[in-house]
């Protein structure tokens, strides 16, 4: 569904897209755009923000700061952590 808030969207599952200025999910799959967006278990899909985080994540994060644990996928911003590497503007 379409999650819609001025400060937060706060669920435990959540499927399609997310808007607020902090989104927090513990397992999400779609679209997440905010200024703080997380998935604490996992990702399917994109987070766009100034930090992204989330435990296994499948998609792609762009943002300033990134984290992952487990990625397959994209990570795009100035900062990237997963638990192979870190690195500045792409990784993977």
């Amino acid at each position: 569904g379409l999650h819609i808030a001025a400060i937060s969207n706060v669920t435990d599952k959540a499927s399609g897209v997310l808007l607020s200025f902090g989104n927090s999910a513990d397992d999400f799959k779609g679209l997440q755009v905010s200024a703080i967006n997380m998935a604490s278990n996992s990702m399917a899909g994109l987070q766009l923000g100034g930090y992204n985080s989330a435990g296994n994540m499948t998609g792609i994060q762009i943002g300033i700061f990134n984290k992952a644990k487990k990625v397959k996928g994209f990570q795009f911003g100035l900062w990237n952590v997963n638990e192979k590497r870190s690195l500045p503007i792409i990784n993977f």
